[in-house]
């Protein structure tokens, strides 16, 4: 809605709150990472009993790429979650060394390691990708909704979407994008689109020119969205750098 209509997001809440008062007696915010300064008077004001309402926070400062953390309005020492619930421990060795914060301890279940897979171009790398795809759908019987494509850099997204498209897939399989989801539908949008959300199988592109440093929260982003197995499309020196 923010990027379609440029409309202010803290402007809207508060037009809401106008409208609708105060009537709720416990808020949960999540992704509060990606909540700027002007979200939060509109979510307090919409507390009943602001100085009694229980106000819960989550978030991952790992995961703002969005640069629009402020300052969370709830005081005390935050409860840190130390224990990685949604990955498999090859997942989380590969996301995790893009991490930055308190340890997190790795789940208890090994996982099948992360696959590099090597191409010099977009057309290359996309005929890899639907290889791979025809692979787990045909042979091993996952369900094209359990597969996301995630692009890191989206600057040649029509490009690589296009390239996608041409590919022999089987004919259960549907692109499309987060809102597209469902019974056959195989994701393909932006990491930055994606966060938030999980599948059991990611494939991870478009990262040929991304940096480790300035494009720490994306690849963090990206790796741990996937549950079961995740695989990486690119040059050889690009997937040897964001697993190095």
């Amino acid at each position: 809605l923010q990027a379609a209509h440029h409309v202010d997001p803290g402007a809207v809440a508060g037009d809401a709150v106008d409208a609708l008062g105060p009537i709720y007696d416990a808020i949960v915010v999540d992704e509060a990472q990606d909540f700027g300064d002007e979200y939060w008077l509109p979510v307090e004001m919409l507390l009943t009993r602001p100085d009694k309402a229980m106000l819960y926070v989550f978030l991952d400062e790992n995961q703002d790429i969005y640069h629009r953390s402020a300052n969370i309005p709830v005081t005390g020492e935050p409860m840190v979650l130390d224990r990685n619930c949604r990955n498999t421990d090859a997942i989380h060795a590969a996301a995790y060394s893009h991490y930055r914060g308190a340890a997190v301890e790795p789940p208890e279940i090994a996982g099948i390691g992360v696959e590099r897979l090597f191409a010099s171009d977009i057309e290359k790398q996309a005929r890899s990708i639907g290889s791979l795809v025809t692979k787990l759908v045909a042979d091993e019987n996952v369900a094209p909704h359990e597969i996301a494509i995630l692009l890191c850099d989206a600057s040649d997204r029509p490009a690589r979407e296009r390239a996608l498209q041409k590919l022999p897939l089987p004919a259960i399989v549907r692109l499309g994008r987060v809102e597209d989801f469902g019974p056959g539908g195989l994701t393909v949008d932006t990491v930055a689109r994606f966060k938030g959300l999980e599948r059991a199988v990611i494939i991870l592109w478009a990262f040929d020119n991304c940096d480790v440093g300035r494009d720490r929260e994306t690849l963090y982003v990206g790796m741990s969205r996937a549950k079961s197995a995740l695989f990486v499309c690119g040059t050889r020196e690009a997937c040897d750098r964001i697993l190095g």
